[in-house]
């Protein structure tokens, strides 16, 4: 024997079912869309289950079945940290090895170190200094946007125009590699420096004037890690420009570079300077 079966709706507000009939949702009172003509009915035999026809609006059934962006987002950073520290420990452990086998697939995680070098100069200013000053007889306002993000987006310039120097002599050194694979491995040459320089923002975060120590030790080992990478191009290829000369015209550009650049970076680190300057001198 067939019996018939009503169609539903479903509700774009709250979801629950209702008859086609039905003008407004019984649930929330939310307005059901109008259906044109005659529905038809479905028949089922006796003993088997029934099956209504479901119009299901999609942004309700998305919502059912797919996790939102912001979900998405939440557990692709943490996958990404997750990631990245594993990388971050692996170079701290072995710097040299490790770093001389990276390449750009590593890319994301070469940036990220990239970018982290340059916050923590800033913002190890910016705590230490502010955290000084808060003891003096006159205590200056501290300017977060000149303190830290200025210097920050400079010394990511910076950086970025060291690798493409790099990357611009080692080819004069008939190195196959690309500006990707030298942003990476500048990268993972500065995991030691910004592990020194993140000890340098913890103890200027305690108000201690002993993170120019680890400020200090951090700059100049970012500083020695030009000569690690240009050998660890060059350390396989005999032709081409000696690796001696090579790091030499590294520092050469490096040097050019910040006299290029002296004018506005002295400017800026004055205006910094003026900003902590409690007495106005």
């Amino acid at each position: 024997m067939l019996k018939k079966e009503r169609y539903i709706l479903f509700c774009v507000n709250c979801g629950r079912k209702n008859e086609t009939s039905a003008k407004f949702c019984e649930g929330c009172g939310t307005k059901l869309p109008e259906t044109t003509g005659s529905s038809p009915e479905v028949q089922t035999s006796q003993g088997e289950s029934s099956q209504s026809y479901q119009q299901v609006p999609p942004s309700y059934q998305n919502s059912q079945t797919v996790p939102g962006n912001g979900q998405q987002y939440l557990e692709k950073g943490k996958t990404i940290s997750k990631l990245y520290f594993s990388y971050f420990l692996s170079v701290l452990k072995s710097p040299v090895p490790t770093a001389e086998r990276i390449g750009k697939k590593e890319l994301t995680n070469g940036i990220i170190t990239i970018v982290l070098f340059a916050l923590m100069i800033p913002l190890m200013t910016f705590f230490g200094l502010k955290g000084l000053l808060e003891d003096s007889f006159y205590s200056p306002d501290v300017s977060f946007s000149a303190v830290v993000l200025k210097p920050f987006f400079t010394l990511v310039v910076i950086l970025a125009l060291i690798a493409v120097i790099i990357f611009g002599v080692i080819k004069l050194g008939k190195s196959p590699a690309s500006l990707l694979d030298v942003i990476s491995r500048l990268g993972a040459f500065l995991v030691v420096p910004t592990a020194l320089l993140f000890i340098a923002l913890i103890i200027s975060l305690i108000g201690s004037v002993f993170f120019a120590v680890f400020l200090i030790l951090g700059l100049v080992g970012a500083s020695l890690i030009i000569p690690l990478i240009v050998y660890s191009f060059k350390r396989e290829i005999n032709k081409g420009l000696d690796t001696f000369y090579c790091t030499f015209l590294v520092y050469i550009g490096i040097a050019i570079l910040f006299v290029v650049l002296g004018e506005q970076a002295f400017y800026e680190i004055e205006n910094m300077i003026n900003n902590f300057d409690p007495f106005g001198f």
